[in-house]
């Protein structure tokens, strides 16, 4: 793993800096490629890398979802 992986904060953090819907398709893969760009790991990151950082932020979100109800 090549990145730092973000916390629940910073995913809200690009969720709303974005205005992305969590609920959205392709709102992880939105805020992993913003999240990359803002903490300045993008030019380290591979595809494979950007993938697990998908997963990495739609589990975060998952999680919240379960937090919050």
């Amino acid at each position: 793993m090549a990145f730092i992986p973000p916390t629940i904060d910073d995913v809200r953090h690009c969720s709303n800096a974005l205005s992305v819907d969590p609920a959205e398709t392709d709102a992880a893969r939105a805020i992993a490629e913003h999240y990359s760009k803002i903490s300045n790991q993008e030019y380290r990151i591979t595809q494979d890398d950007l993938d697990d950082l998908t997963d990495t932020i739609e589990y975060l979100m998952a999680t919240n979802q379960l937090d919050s109800q």
